[in-house]
């Protein structure tokens, strides 16, 4: 399963949070949320469990096949 940042930025926005207040919510800053959501970075399994959390959605809503590996 690979970490889908598209799918972070949908959940985020269905879930009517800004990258600032989703981040302040799991200890992350906005530019990270930012990196996770572009895939300029990809989150360890922890910080995407907590991530799915913050957001009221499975772990599995932020994965897919594709891109991506989470370490």
């Amino acid at each position: 399963m690979a970490f889908a940042g598209d799918r972070l930025a949908g959940c985020r926005h269905m879930a009517e949070l800004t990258q600032e207040a989703l981040g302040r919510k799991i200890g992350a800053s906005r530019m990270q949320i930012s990196q996770y959501e572009h895939e300029h970075k990809v989150p360890k399994l922890l910080r995407i469990q907590a991530l799915a959390s913050a957001l009221g959605v499975q772990v599995d809503d932020l994965l897919d096949e594709r891109g991506v590996h989470v370490r």
